[in-house]
């Protein structure tokens, strides 16, 4: 179904709402992490139909917004959302947003991980990016990691492999 959908295969509105609402309820119900990852990516493919990008737009805003969500699927979604969009996109705003929240309000793990997804919203070496690595290290201080554990993240964070923007 979601096939047809992202094929622009035209269906009944109520159809294609039923079948992004079963979507969303799995991002938010699924104990699967790659259910939920493969839910988030076809949502994300409807970003580039004409007929249901306002649906699948709609959703993911809608889903990037719960807070009642764990913060983990609020980050997927956040880096979906920055990598399924061009640089000029309004979807990129809320989503760079709710990872800097998340950086100052989450528990250390997701905050590093916020940090991280929010750092690869932005150009390469851009001042965003620079700001990105200075809330992490925020992060670490404001929740006191170790010297080990920070030296870990830093070299889990800075071996991650080089994607050269679109050009």
């Amino acid at each position: 179904a979601c096939t047809c959908l992202q094929e622009e295969i035209t269906v009944q509105n109520n159809l294609a709402r039923e079948i992004v609402t079963q979507l969303s309820d799995l991002i938010q119900t699924s104990p699967y992490p790659s259910q939920r990852v493969h839910a988030i990516d076809a949502l994300a493919a409807l970003l580039k139909t004409q007929q249901y990008s306002q649906l699948g737009r709609t959703t993911l805003l809608d889903l990037l917004e719960q807070t009642t969500l764990p913060d983990g699927i609020r980050i997927q979604v956040a880096q979906t959302l920055c990598r399924s969009t061009s640089p000029a996109n309004d979807l990129k705003t809320p989503a760079q947003q709710v990872l800097s929240e998340l950086v100052q309000t989450s528990s250390a793990a997701s905050a590093i991980q916020a940090a991280q997804a929010l750092y690869e919203c932005y150009p390469n070496g851009s001042p965003e990016q620079l700001q990105a690595v200075q809330m992490m290290l925020g992060a670490i201080v404001r929740h006191q990691l170790s010297f080990e554990q920070t030296v870990q993240i830093m070299r889990t964070f800075l071996q991650r492999p080089f994607i050269p923007d679109a050009v």
